[in-house]
């Protein structure tokens, strides 16, 4: 699809919606596996996005962000403006192109964020449980390159930014090896001295030991644990952040209480600055929308704001015209997990 045949006008009359054939897995992940290939492709129609056009890259993922949770956060964003009973467009609203692909673990059922994360980073379909990589014939476990590491590999510094442990299924996926999600340590191991991740924010202090942290520290991380050590931080270079000893606080309860952990805004921002101004990749997770789902709870609505105003708006609106948003959203009616991953794509021009 050129610039002009776009639905909605010729090229540089502003955002347009595209609602085609929902496209395959396969398909909507070319662009980003291959970091340089030939485009990406977003419905029925192609738009060239390599590695050269490209200079940051950022993968938003709302864990458990179906439609009925979106829907829901764009209700209570109108609430918030006093329009109760209304909706309110969110930030992901404004994605040049939407479309749809599926996810599911190789034998097609209920699948968790190891196997759908894994998919999307490798393109490889695996079984549950199953962290950057499959399973043989021969019950071995395989690893897959994924594509957080062929962007480092094109020169791309990489980041992963989780209000869950960082070192937890959807970020792990993406930088690590395991045929066990719960294997958190050895991810955390295998983010600092195999795959060299250059910015790491979230939770999961306990499963970096003091011996590990002290490698990192070695390796030229800057090791931070509160908000205002973050906030602190000037300029570009390796970070570590651990803010708590598992999962930070949903958006509701930090709202509520008092604590030294970032906020999604604070952690985006400084990733951001500390990847530098040159090539980067990062991927961001907001967890407590599909923690909060799975009991059923409405706070899951705050979250949803939280990643649209911290994520989706920071990444359209800070990077200028070399910035390409990808954003998955990891769909799970309330309760349980659902085989789809609807993703829209938003490039700046």
């Amino acid at each position: 699809m050129n610039e002009a045949s776009k639905p909605g006008g010729a090229q540089g009359s502003g955002i347009q919606q595209y609602t085609g054939q929902p496209i395959s897995r396969r398909k909507a992940l070319a662009g980003l596996a291959s970091l340089g290939g030939t485009g990406l492709v977003y419905g029925t129609g192609t738009r060239t996005a390599s590695a050269a056009s490209a200079t940051n890259i950022v993968l938003l993922v709302g864990d458990g962000m179906g439609p009925n949770q979106i829907k829901s956060g764009r209700g209570l964003k109108a609430a918030r403006a006093g329009r109760s009973g209304s909706t309110e467009p969110l930030q992901l609203d404004r994605h040049t192109y939407s479309g749809e692909s599926t996810t599911t673990n190789e034998s097609g059922g209920i699948t968790d964020s190891a196997a759908a994360g894994t998919a999307i980073s490798t393109g490889f379909k695996t079984r549950n449980g199953v962290i950057g990589g499959i399973i043989d014939s021969s019950g071995r476990f395989v690893p897959k390159e994924t594509v957080l590491e062929r962007a480092k590999k094109a020169g791309y510094k990489t980041g992963l930014v989780s209000t869950s442990t960082i070192t937890d299924a959807t970020p792990a996926a993406f930088g690590a090896h395991v045929a066990d999600r719960s294997k958190q340590a050895e991810i955390a191991r295998q983010y600092i001295e195999a795959t060299g991740v250059d910015v790491l924010l979230g939770g999961g202090r306990r499963y970096f030991s003091s011996t590990l942290r002290d490698k990192a520290k070695s390796a030229g991380y800057t090791y931070v644990d509160t908000a205002s050590k973050l906030s602190n931080l000037s300029g570009s270079g390796r970070t570590l952040g651990l803010f708590a000893s598992s999962s930070l606080n949903s958006a509701v309860t930090r709202f509520n209480s008092s604590t030294t952990q970032p906020n999604m805004d604070l952690m985006i921002r400084k990733a951001m600055q500390r990847l530098g101004s040159g090539k980067s990749f990062l991927v961001v997770e907001n967890e407590h929308i599909d923690t909060n789902a799975h009991s059923n709870d409405p706070a899951f609505t705050h979250d949803v704001l939280e990643l649209d105003e911290s994520g989706t708006r920071i990444a359209l609106d800070s990077r200028g015209s070399e910035t390409l948003l990808l954003q998955p959203r990891i769909t799970k009616p309330v309760g349980c997990h659902s085989p789809a991953v609807r993703t829209s794509v938003s490039s700046t021009t």
